[in-house]
């Protein structure tokens, strides 16, 4: 029997290394379990952060196209902004001519006016010569004739 015990304690002392290098192994094995869920994590992570990227990709390049477009509106409201900076010029410089031309005819309107109220006043005490139109056209052709003598000699 003592061989026997000796036999059982050689294999139970087997059994015990097996259990403890299974043990040991479990131990990696969980470790490893451990980090592998770690890693699935991070790729979890990693697979909604590729999603977020291709979204945002997208949006950008929706983005581009809109300001693409609005690029080109703005360049297009700018050159409408510079014809209407130049007609505006080109109007100012004839509302400048405008005016001028306004302030000349005022000034001609008020000569006008006092020649007018001039003329009604001498209208209203006309000048006996000029009453009497016979006289004048008589005056005129003896002018005339005075001027041709004059001109003979």
């Amino acid at each position: 029997m003592s061989d026997r015990c000796w036999v059982l304690e050689g294999e139970l002392e087997s059994l015990n290394m097996k259990v403890d290098s299974l043990e040991t192994n479990v131990e990696k094995e969980r470790a490893l379990t451990k980090k592998m869920g770690a890693k699935c994590r991070e790729l979890g992570e990693l697979e909604s952060l590729n999603l977020k990227v291709d979204y945002l990709e997208t949006e950008t390049k929706k983005e581009r196209v809109v300001s693409g477009k609005m690029g080109d509106r703005c360049r297009e409201l700018e050159r409408e902004l510079e014809s209407l900076v130049l007609k505006v010029d080109s109007l100012e410089t004839e509302v400048e001519k405008e005016r001028a031309l306004s302030k000349k005819m005022g000034v001609k309107g008020r000569e006008l006016e006092g020649e007018i109220s001039r003329l009604q006043c001498e209208n209203q005490y006309p000048i006996p010569a000029i009453r009497n139109p016979e006289l004048t056209m008589k005056q005129d052709t003896e002018l005339a004739l005075a001027g041709s003598k004059y001109a003979d000699c």
